[in-house]
């Protein structure tokens, strides 16, 4: 199944996760999203994201990728879009829909930092901060370097 995955991810002009590019021993992707902060949280969590490929076919974890870090647009650009705009109800819900996605593939830094955007987009404070965009796109150039380096 691995070897089918790197196949279509090289197909797809994406590279892909070379050996050892996973981090491992860290702690579950809910905890991490849950009490690291973005910059200190794994990039990702080894054993999820093999549990994720070793249950999903190669085609959803194909496409859960691409929709990651595909071609432009993709859902960390949707995000970022939305804070830019301040649409700030739109910004929260597509986090929170990225964030589950994440989760469940182990990528941890990037939960997090979704995490964070829902939790902003929710308050009431009049603008949104301009940091949490540079953490999303950090966190996605993180784990997208990793997984394909």
């Amino acid at each position: 199944l691995q070897d089918g995955l790197r196949k279509s991810l090289a197909e797809l002009d994406m590279g892909a996760p070379g050996p050892g590019a996973l981090t491992k021993g860290q702690p579950s992707s809910e905890q991490a999203a849950n009490t690291v902060e973005p910059n200190d949280a794994p990039c990702v969590d080894t054993l999820t994201y093999q549990g994720f490929v070793d249950l999903m076919p190669p085609e959803t974890v194909e496409k859960q990728l691409r929709a990651l870090f595909g071609a432009k647009p993709n859902d960390i650009q949707a995000i970022t879009h939305a804070l830019a705009q301040g649409q700030r109800s739109e910004a929260g819900r597509l986090a929170h829909q990225l964030k589950g996605v994440c989760l469940l593939m182990g990528f941890t830094r990037l939960a997090r930092a979704l995490l964070e955007i829902e939790k902003a987009a929710a308050s009431t404070q009049a603008t949104l901060p301009t940091a949490l965009s540079q953490r999303l796109v950090q966190a996605g150039d993180d784990t997208r370097a990793l997984m394909w380096r």
